[in-house]
C-alpha cells in the first residue's frame, strides 16, 4: 500500500475527471477502485464529492491520512 493509491481512491470519490495517466501501477489501482467504487458508493449512500480548484496538497494530505489509518488499523 501506498499513499498514491489513497490518493486515487479519493480522486475517484469526486465529481471531476480524472488526469490521463500511463503509469502501470496507476492504471492497476485504477482498475481495481473502479471495480468497487460503484457498488461502495451504493452501499454506503455516498454522492461524490467536490474539492474546487487545485487542491492537489489537499488530495496528497488526505491520501496520507488514508494511508497512516489503513497501516494502523491494520497492525491491530
Amino acid at each position: 500500500m501506498m499513499d498514491s493509491f489513497f490518493m486515487e481512491v479519493l480522486w475517484s470519490l469526486q465529481t471531476r475527471t480524472g488526469r490521463a495517466s500511463k503509469d502501470e501501477n496507476t492504471l492497476q489501482n485504477r482498475q481495481l477502485i473502479n471495480k468497487y467504487c460503484e457498488e461502495f458508493c451504493q452501499l454506503y449512500r455516498y454522492r461524490l464529492i467536490m474539492i474546487p480548484g487545485i487542491a492537489s496538497n489537499l488530495e496528497a494530505y488526505i491520501g496520507r491520512q488514508m494511508l497512516t489509518a489503513y497501516i494502523n488499523n491494520a497492525e491491530m
